[in-house]
């Protein structure tokens, strides 16, 4: 039973396609205008060629956003083997920069996230200020 079903959706459609291809007509449809540009059984070049632009499109997003998908879990596993090859040390909260995994020494690298935080601090400083009143 598990095999009939198949073989006769392949046959109802081969028959289908067959039709088609014979008489120009989908069996079952009735054509109910002969302007192809109101007709849902036949389409100008403009309405084929905006069809293929549009399939095209999303096919091309439907990938596009596969492959990003796929490199973002490329990137975390790559990050996660990294992150577990190396020791594991406590992180220290001292500013002093000679420690491997301290504050400091993250300040010390990478002085963008240091600039960034205090950019974020001032922002959310006047907005207090503005929500309390105490600046006009």
């Amino acid at each position: 039973m598990k095999r009939i079903v198949p073989l006769l959706i392949i046959a109802v459609i081969g028959v289908i396609v067959l039709v088609t291809l014979s008489t120009g007509q989908v069996p079952g449809t009735r054509p109910q205008t002969n302007n192809p540009e109101a007709s849902t059984l036949y389409a100008t070049s403009q309405q084929g060629l905006l069809f293929f632009v549009i399939a095209g499109g999303l096919i091309s997003a439907v990938i596009g956003n596969a492959v990003l998908a796929a490199l973002i879990m490329w990137v975390l596993n790559w990050r996660i083997k990294r992150a577990k090859e190396r020791t594991s040390s406590p992180f220290s909260f001292s500013l002093n920069p000679a420690k491997p995994n301290s504050l400091g020494a993250v300040m010390a690298t990478h002085p963008m996230i240091t600039v960034g935080f205090v950019v974020v601090l001032i922002a959310g400083l006047a907005l207090v200020l503005v929500v309390t009143g105490a600046i006009r």
